[in-house]
Formats: C-alpha cells, sequence, structure tokens
C-alpha cells in the first residue's frame, strides 16, 4: 500500500513539475529551478556609476520633459507591442508648440525583455533605436550631433533565463545602478537616480551606499525602479524588506528627493509622501500607456501626466 502510495506521489509531483516547466514559456527552466541571479553580485562593492550629465532644452533654467515607459516585454507571446499607436502619441508630443512638453529623453523602468534572451534585448534596443529617429527627425532634423538618450532600468523578467548576461552587454548603460544629471548650470539641477531593484531588494552593498549619496547629494532628485515601495496590489509586488523600504522613504523625504517611479505592476497609482510622491507607470505593452514627466527647476517641482493610446 505505502509504494503504491509513494508512486502516485511521485507521479503527481513529477506531473507538476513538468507542466510548470512547459508552462514556464519565456521565463525557462532556470526561473523554476534556480531563481533570479542575486542583487549583491551584480552591484558589487564599487558603489553608484556615474555617468555625468547632459543638456536639454532650449534654456537649462527652463522646464523640461522626458517620457517614463514601463514593463514593454519585448519577447512576449501574449499581446503584440503597439507600435502604431506608441509612436502617434510620442510624436504628437515631440511636435508639440510648447517646448517644456516636447519629451528630451526616455526612461523605461524594466522588463525590457520578457524572458532575459539575447534576441529579446535586440527587439528592445531596435524600439529605442525607433525611438532616437523619431526624436531626431522632428526636433533636429539637421542637426547630426543631436542625440536623444534612452535609460534602462532592470526588471524581474529581465534576469530570467540568465538574463543579466545579455541585459549588461545588450543595453545601455551597461550597468543596472547608476546616476546622470540634467541641465548642471542650473541652480536647481536634477539628479536622476536609477536602482536595482529587480530582487524586489536593493541588497546590502546598494542600500549602503544608496542611503550614503541620498544623504550627501544636496540636488533635487527623482529616482527610477522597477519594484514600487508601496501601492494598492498584494505585498509580493513590492519591495519586501520593510526595514529597507522605511529607511529609503525617511531618506528621500528629508533628502531632497521630489519623485519615485515604478512600474512592475503594470498599472497607474501615485502615493504622496508629504513630500514627494511615488509614481507607478502602467505597462506601456500590456496597458498602452506612459506617463510625460516634467521638471519645473524654478519652482523645484515635478509634475506627471498620464498618455493613453
Amino acid at each position: 500500500m505505502k509504494t503504491k502510495l509513494s508512486t502516485a506521489v511521485f507521479l503527481i509531483l513529477s506531473l507538476v513539475i513538468v507542466n510548470l516547466t512547459l508552462s514556464c514559456g519565456n521565463f525557462g527552466t532556470y526561473m523554476l529551478l534556480f531563481g533570479e541571479d542575486n542583487v549583491d553580485d551584480r552591484v558589487g562593492k564599487n558603489g553608484i556609476t556615474q555617468l555625468g550629465s547632459i543638456t536639454v532644452g532650449e534654456n537649462q533654467n527652463q522646464a523640461y520633459s522626458f517620457i517614463c515607459i514601463s514593463d514593454v516585454h519585448f519577447g512576449s507571446k501574449k499581446a503584440a507591442f503597439p507600435y502604431q499607436s506608441f509612436f502617434n502619441s510620442f510624436d504628437e508630443l515631440l511636435d508639440s508648440s510648447d517646448p517644456t512638453v516636447v519629451p528630451r529623453f526616455l526612461v523605461c523602468l524594466g522588463d525590457c525583455a520578457d524572458g532575459g534572451s539575447e534576441s529579446q534585448y535586440n527587439e528592445y534596443n531596435n524600439f529605442l533605436n525607433q525611438v532616437k529617429t523619431h526624436a531626431k527627425e522632428i526636433i533636429a532634423p539637421d542637426d547630426d550631433s543631436y542625440n536623444f538618450n534612452c535609460y534602462s532600468v532592470l526588471g524581474n523578467h529581465d534576469l530570467y533565463n540568465n538574463g543579466w548576461y545579455n541585459y549588461k552587454k545588450k543595453v545601455y548603460p551597461y550597468s543596472s545602478y547608476y546616476t546622470f544629471q540634467v541641465n548642471p548650470e542650473c541652480e536647481n539641477s536634477f539628479k536622476f537616480y536609477i536602482i536595482d531593484t529587480a530582487n524586489s531588494t536593493l541588497g546590502n552593498y546598494q542600500f549602503n551606499s544608496f542611503i550614503k549619496v541620498l544623504r550627501e547629494d544636496t540636488n533635487p532628485k527623482l529616482v527610477f525602479s522597477h519594484y514600487p515601495i508601496t501601492g494598492d496590489e498584494a505585498f509580493i509586488f513590492k519591495m519586501q524588506n520593510t526595514m529597507e523600504r522605511n529607511i529609503m522613504l525617511s531618506t528621500m523625504v528629508e533628502h531632497n528627493v521630489k519623485g519615485f517611479f515604478a512600474g512592475h505592476v503594470h498599472t497607474d497609482e501615485e502615493h504622496y509622501f508629504s513630500k514627494f510622491t511615488e509614481v507607478l507607470v502602467p505597462s506601456t505593452r500590456y496597458r498602452k500607456g506612459f506617463r510625460l514627466i516634467t521638471v519645473n527647476p524654478v519652482t523645484n517641482s515635478v509634475t506627471s501626466q498620464i498618455y493613453w493610446f
């Protein structure tokens, strides 16, 4: 009797494992058996990568805008990417008569690839190249030196199938934890911080580094993450370490953070924390939306408008 029961249990477990493996699709057996790699291994002890500064707009003291997209999941079989409708909306903003709402660069909040493969990152880069082409043709068709910068955040899907190896080889700036400054000659020049929350935590090295740089940097700051700190979704869709989240929140409130932007949950939400707002960006692929973020260095403020297409 025990032998028959053991055999039945073994067969059931085997069927479950096979079913999970087959259903993993882009996630692969790597995710089923081993999960994601470790943020401490990715960031290491070297601290944050400094990209330097960029200059945008017609006047460094003028308000400027940028596009924030998220969860584009290139390689996904669930839904085709809405190229035409996205570029219709994007081109309309690029062609605006108001220079303060013309997008000057783009930030993608992670899950650039659905399953972390090299071919999916190639698709993602092809999309970014189209973004750059549209921007140049509309904003500066005769300026060969013009460049529309695209920045990326590492998402949990980007780690699947040993995806970090492909990501750091393919996706600019080939780092998951970095910073850059916009319009450095401006009195209230904003610093942009891209953090690695692809494992739903900062890890020890990055946490210590990030808290340190926030405290030392007196500039107004924007922070970009894949995982939200809070949100209306279940706990598993947020950063998992509550102590880490609480210290991050209090440090950002105290040290001039003006906005925290995240994706992952595919929905659009906003949560106010006395001195800054956590803004969630919907999935550009599945929800067909993005946000236009406008930074005003004169008023030291940040606003966000969602665009559905």
